[in-house]
């Protein structure tokens, strides 16, 4: 289908294809802690480590993960 320049229409559907929703609905509006469950909402403190999110609260589980994934990059043998 050909779409003019100036369609009303062609930003929607550029931006539907491009994420399947429209503009905000793209967004999640919170999100879960992978230890726990809790829901993290905007402005709170989360971890990320290789994909997994860790809340607040799970802070202790969330360093050790880090210090798991990078752990072997400090292991030498002489």
């Amino acid at each position: 289908m050909i779409y003019h320049t100036d369609d009303p229409s062609l930003r929607y559907l550029i931006d539907e294809h491009r994420t399947g929703h429209y503009g905000e609905d793209a967004v999640p509006d919170s999100l879960r802690c992978d230890s726990c469950g809790a829901r993290i909402t905007g402005g709170e403190t989360y971890f990320d480590v290789d994909g997994r999110l860790y809340c607040g609260g799970c802070r202790e589980e969330a360093e050790r993960a880090v210090i798991d994934s990078v752990f072997d990059d400090y292991i030498y043998e002489f």
